[in-house]
């Protein structure tokens, strides 16, 4: 289940929000500087030089400010206490909540969830937003149990695919919709930066807006979507390739024409690699900042198995990797990059300080 809150920073009860600090164990002249902080304010609008009389502000907390975030949060601290069956996953104010579903039995469990939910927004003054709130069932079986969720009576729209911070997922867990998407968009950003540049003489600052505007949209959250399929991988790759026969073009390189270019010579050229290099890079970085525990995620680092050999062996290999009966365990984050760890093992070391692994991944893998 996917929500969303109407206005939440704004709707935030000034009263209800001093409470919940003082109940924390804050008081005196702490909580008497945090009052005043957030008592007294009055907005204005402004049109054409002309000001609007001034309105108090009653609710919210101000928004752009450090100390507004954090007051949010310790608002909506006790959401938690609405869930008693289904487990949830809050990141300010966008809230997701999920149950693995065997039979049509655990769906009364999340309704349940969901009504406490809402008695939990009329209690604190906050709002759901039923246009944006959003079911989906992710799963890879052809049998899928199909039931209807209510807020305040209103049915909740299942979808098929949703995005969830950048990402967009699908309910069979695909990467496909994600990479239309990125691919569509990439390539109309290098369409504006093509129309834009055409005056430039500059070859850097072309490539500068390539690498700032571009190549982001095809990496974010490469992690978690990086394709398998070949199809998948060239679709990603042919923008940057457009990209490169606009600069060959640029650069008017000798021996390379429209119809025989040589991609690897212009990548050399403007020091850019593959963008399928630049994932595995990405990939290794992120391996080992969850093997040394510099991104706190124990349910990933509870996955990664040392391999251990029960006699000594010519074949290094740094990492067990279980068996998999699917192409899409066979290539999860995991078993990826354990396996990419124990290719590069003789080179790479995922157990070197943070400077010499990074210096070992960008001098082999590259």
């Amino acid at each position: 289940m996917y929500t969303d809150f109407s206005k939440a920073f704004d709707r935030v009860n000034h009263q209800m929000l001093l409470y919940k600090v003082k109940r924390m164990g804050i008081d005196g002249l702490l909580l008497q500087w945090i009052a005043s902080y957030l008592t007294g304010r009055t907005q204005v609008v402004r049109v054409q030089g002309y000001l609007y009389r001034e309105i108090p502000v009653l609710s919210g907390v101000p928004q752009g400010s450090h100390l507004g975030p954090l007051l949010f949060i310790i608002y909506i601290n006790d959401i938690s206490d609405c869930f008693h069956y289904c487990f949830f996953l809050l990141f300010a104010d966008d809230l997701k909540m999920y149950l693995k579903i065997k039979s049509s039995r655990d769906c009364a469990p999340i309704q349940s969830d969901l009504n406490r939910l809402v008695a939990w927004c009329d209690n604190n003054s906050m709002d759901l937003n039923i246009k944006k709130c959003h079911s989906i069932c992710f799963s890879r079986s052809r049998d899928i149990i199909d039931h209807s969720y209510y807020i305040n009576n209103n049915l909740l729209e299942s979808v098929s695919h949703i995005r969830d911070l950048g990402v967009t997922l699908d309910s069979r867990l695909s990467s496909v919709p994600h990479i239309s998407e990125i691919t569509s968009k990439a390539l109309q950003m290098l369409g504006f930066i093509k129309r834009c540049c055409i005056d430039f003489q500059s070859t850097n600052s072309i490539r500068l807006l390539y690498c700032s505007l571009v190549r982001p949209h095809l990496e974010y959250g490469s992690c978690v979507w990086s394709p398998f399929y070949n199809v998948h991988i060239q679709n990603i790759e042919r923008v940057q390739h457009k990209f490169l026969r606009h600069m060959a073009y640029r650069l008017n390189l000798p021996g390379t024409n429209f119809y025989q270019l040589n991609y690897n010579q212009i990548e050399e050229v403007l020091h850019l690699t593959t963008l399928g290099i630049r994932r595995n890079l990405r990939d290794m970085s992120v391996f080992y900042n969850i093997l040394h525990s510099r991104n706190s995620c124990q349910q990933l680092l509870a996955g990664i198995a040392i391999h251990i050999p029960s006699r000594p062996t010519c074949q290094a290999i740094s990492f067990h990797i279980p068996a998999h009966r699917t192409n899409y365990g066979y290539n999860s984050f995991l078993a990826r990059t354990a396996r990419l760890a124990n290719h590069h093992s003789s080179n790479v070391d995922c157990f070197d300080t943070p400077a010499r692994f990074r210096k070992s991944i960008i001098e082999f893998i590259s």
